[in-house]
């Protein structure tokens, strides 16, 4: 009996994600491509701190869970393209420190933005960011004045 309805709740989620992704799913694309493509644009415009700044800027003005998704894809796109800042990457953490990159992505969105859950994906994505920078031997400098 209990396999059963757990067959059935399985079933019903997935079918619930299919119905969602047919009718939602290509705006949710074309949402993160623009996105992509406006990070690409304001980083040759800015350095790494003016997109993390910008990036957190646009989180208190967000409103979903498709705002958070592109706000993370902008924030990715702006690093890569943007120049560097000098001391950027100076404690951040490696992302697969799973527990030193927990605490500090607490610590930052504590400081900027408490109570904020979507906060820490921004974190992630300035930690993957100095991981690429650190694995290539690139000078990946760090955001002064960004929220430590």
């Amino acid at each position: 009996m209990f396999v059963g309805v757990l067959v059935l709740m399985i079933l019903v989620a997935v079918g619930v994600g299919w119905y969602w992704w047919s009718h939602h799913g290509q705006e949710l694309i074309a949402a993160g491509k623009a996105a992509h493509q406006e990070g690409q644009g304001f980083g040759k415009s800015t350095d790494n701190t003016g997109c993390l700044n910008e990036a957190l800027s646009r989180r208190k003005k967000s409103s979903g869970f498709g705002d958070m998704i592109a706000n993370s894809l902008f924030l990715k796109a702006c690093l890569g393209a943007s120049r560097p800042t000098e001391s950027f990457c100076d404690e951040v953490p490696k992302k697969g420190d799973i527990m030193k990159s927990a605490a500090w992505q607490v610590e930052r969105c504590a400081a900027i933005a408490p109570k904020d859950q979507g906060c820490n994906q921004l974190f992630g994505q300035v930690q993957e960011y100095c991981d690429s920078k650190t694995a290539h031997g690139g000078a990946a400098g760090g955001p002064a004045g960004a929220p430590r």
